[in-house]
């Protein structure tokens, strides 16, 4: 089996309303500027106020991953 180089993932949930997509985004972009490579997926967002959101990022070092995707 091939290793596609996932290196991590972190999965971040919470009510809606309480800054957790913004947490996600700022997360993304950190791992961005470190040099990995970061997939987000996020779950349906939600409009009612306390809610539950899902956000998973996972970020890789290689660039593998990325180009079996596309």
């Amino acid at each position: 089996m091939k290793d596609f180089g996932i290196d991590y993932s972190i999965l971040v949930g919470g009510a809606a309303g309480r800054g957790i997509d913004t947490f996600a985004s700022i997360l993304e972009k950190t791992l961005k500027r470190c040099g990995y490579y970061v997939f987000t997926y996020r779950d349906y967002m939600s409009r009612v106020r306390g809610d539950i959101i899902l956000l998973r990022l996972d970020f890789l070092i290689s660039q593998s991953l990325h180009i079996l995707i596309r």
